[in-house]
Formats: C-alpha cells, structure tokens, sequence
C-alpha cells in the first residue's frame, strides 16, 4: 500500500509539472489581427529585454497571434516570420494582404463578375466579410476606395475553413 501511495504521488507531481509548462507556454488556439502601430518592433521573446529581430514601419498588417504570455503575443506573419509583440501595437480590426503575384478584385464573389481592380503582392486591405471561398475587402489606394471581392486562397488573413 505504501509504494502504491508513493506512486500516485509521483503520478500527481508530474502531472502537476506538465500542466503548469502547458500553460506557461501560452499556447492558444491561432487567431488572426493587425499591427495597428505605424511602427511595432518584433522580438524575439516576450518581453522588451529580448532583442529586436524586425521592425514593422507599416499599420494595418494582418498577422496570426500563434501563443500568448503575459500582454505579449507571439505572432506569425506573412512571410513565416515569427517573434513577440506587445499587444497595445495590436487591433482587431481584420485586414488581409494578398499573398499571390496577381489578384483581381471582382464586383462580387465570382470571377464571371466585373474586374474591379488589380492589387498587388503585399497590398493591405480591410476585410470586410467572408463568402465561402471569397472574401470581401476595401482596398485604399491612391485616396480612392475599391470594394470587391477577391478569392480567399490568394490572401493573407483569413482561416481556409473561416465563414
């Protein structure tokens, strides 16, 4: 009996030890946000003692939050960077940044539709609802305003199986 006590015991404080790893890690569901500082440094761990790996000079950026650890998310971008960022340089207004060499913005959501635009790899652009494959954004470019839409798979920002 003593050495079945002394095994739940072990049992129970390497459970112990492995659940506060699991949450110290910060590991969270993906989700999806933007950089709404004109300028937001990159680290690489959460906190402003680490050090710089990239400074974003650009607002409304879509990036995936991948874990969390105090106000400091862990962030992935369009390009597979990954670091820390604190989360008062973050929004959750949505945008999404194309992600393929051409991409037409459509009247709507068919490419049988009116060619609207032709937006460029890297563009931000606000999103504004998600059709099935499709998703409707507004694009600034040059003080005017396109609304269209765009096919999912050819931007940045937004989950394959997102409604």
């Amino acid at each position: 009996m003593e050495k079945f006590k002394i095994y739940i015991t072990c049992f129970f404080l390497c459970f112990e030890c492995i659940a506060s790893q699991v949450i110290e890690s910060g590991i969270c569901d993906p989700y999806f946000v933007s950089i709404k500082a004109s300028e937001a440094n990159l680290h690489v761990g959460p906190g402003k003692e680490y050090k710089t790996s990239l400074k974003y000079i650009v607002s409304k950026i879509p990036i995936m939050v991948i874990a969390k650890y105090d106000h400091w998310r862990k962030i992935q971008d369009i390009d597979g960077t990954t670091g820390w960022i604190h989360k008062s340089l973050l929004s959750n207004e949505r945008y999404v940044m194309v992600n393929s060499d051409t991409c037409i913005l459509y009247a709507n959501s068919s490419t049988n539709s009116k060619r609207i635009a032709y937006i460029k790899k890297n563009v931000p652009a606000k999103l504004l609802d998600i059709k099935d494959k499709w998703c409707k954004i507004k694009l600034n470019h040059n003080n005017s305003n396109y609304i269209g839409w765009t096919q999912k798979n050819l931007v940045f920002g937004v989950f394959k199986n997102e409604k």
